[in-house]
């Protein structure tokens, strides 16, 4: 079966559609995924089939179908700054935190079976004391999504990361790891809401 990948905005869509100056709306920009993520291809019965369906997603849309494992969802919600508990967009005051982010994602119809990918995709979530990616997976989890993967990202997210597929994006992996395995970069979130600092990922795109 083919896997979903949700570029999630969680703002109303008359937001998302707002330009932030001469820059792409966060519409735009998770619309230009489209193309390459339905490019992905694995091989199943011999044959090259289509890894991905693309779909954009806003704040209250409900997320389609059943939860597998091999399903990814971009939460796409604006900018963010290392070290900051929120993330902001231009003609929104009202920022967004990681409650009221885990709060809409637990109601989008996917239950805490899920097991996949979720990924806090803004500018620095990876960075801070605490990375606010690791706020957001702590959230998350605390709905009951113990079974997934959480990312942040490390500096900012440029243009060039969003177009390229060879660009490799610095990331951290916010994940279930073994003991030994602790490095000295960034953070990983456990079962039990124990953390262990983790190496360093990167997360090609």
């Amino acid at each position: 079966m083919t896997a979903k990948w949700i570029m999630w905005i969680p703002r109303p869509k008359n937001i998302a559609d707002m330009k932030d100056g001469g820059k792409p709306s966060l519409t735009t920009k998770a619309m230009g995924w489209k193309t390459y993520v339905e490019q992905k291809t694995i091989t199943k019965d011999e044959k090259e089939v289509k890894k991905y369906e693309h779909y954009l997603k806003y704040v209250d849309d409900p997320f389609p179908g059943e939860p597998g494992e091999d399903d990814v969802v971009y939460i796409f919600s604006g900018h963010g700054v290392a070290g900051r508990q929120n993330v902001t967009w231009p003609g929104d005051q009202n920022p967004l935190d990681a409650p009221f982010i885990a709060t809409k994602f637990s109601q989008r119809g996917w239950g805490t079976q899920f097991n996949g990918r979720i990924k806090i995709y803004s500018c620095y979530s990876g960075d801070g004391a605490p990375p606010f990616a690791k706020t957001v997976a702590a959230a998350i989890r605390g709905k009951g999504y113990t079974n997934c993967a959480y990312f942040g990202y490390h500096g900012e997210i440029t243009q060039q990361y969003e177009t390229s597929a060879t660009t490799g994006v610095k990331g951290v992996k916010f994940q279930d790891i073994q003991q030994e395995d602790h490095g000295t970069h960034r953070w990983s979130i456990q079962p039990g809401a124990k953390y262990l600092r983790l190496k360093k990922k990167r997360d090609p795109f």
